[in-house]
């Protein structure tokens, strides 16, 4: 099974879980991709908490020291 299809999947699950007086059909399932650095950090962090860990994303950024 494709990775991100699963990840959707185990999201709209969370979704149905989480509202459970919401008819399935009016629940927006997520789009995830992995064709950026970005969209693949999201699927990262998502798959970890989909599954009861913590994770966030710490951005860092070099810095330029001027004398």
């Amino acid at each position: 099974m494709d990775a991100l299809k699963e990840l959707a999947r185990l999201s709209l699950s969370k979704k149905k879980d989480q509202y459970p007086n919401v008819p399935p059909n009016y629940l927006i399932p997520t789009k995830f991709t992995d064709k950026t650095a970005s969209g693949l950090t999201t699927c990262i962090l998502e798959y970890i908490r989909l599954n009861g860990g913590y994770a966030v994303r710490i951005n860092s950024k070099g810095s330029t020291m001027r004398s």
